[in-house]
């Protein structure tokens, strides 16, 4: 399978849930990380932006708001090249 297939079944399989990253449970330990980690550093979400599950943008930001208020408003990018994104550290599922 080519990676734009494997991108086009991943659109699939999450564009026919209703709702799909909103209600996705955050990695154990996750939260208090990331918390401290933007107690040190200047911290910003990354996250894949999928073209054929338009929603995928609103529920990120809802899930972001969801588990950590506004503390991040106005520092998440949504991008498709991660790579093209300048910072020292990327910390990725």
């Amino acid at each position: 399978m080519t990676v734009e297939q494997k991108s086009e079944k991943t659109d699939e399989v999450c564009g026919n849930e209703n709702i799909f990253f909103l209600d996705l449970d955050p990695i154990e330990g996750a939260i208090d990380a990331i918390n401290k980690l933007s107690s040190l550093f200047d911290t910003y979400f990354l996250s894949a932006a999928m073209w054929n599950v338009p929603q995928n943008y609103t529920e990120k930001r809802l899930w972001i708001k969801k588990h950590f208020g506004n503390s991040f408003r106005n520092k998440i990018i949504m991008a498709n090249r991660k790579d093209w994104n300048m910072g020292d550290f990327l910390i990725d599922d």
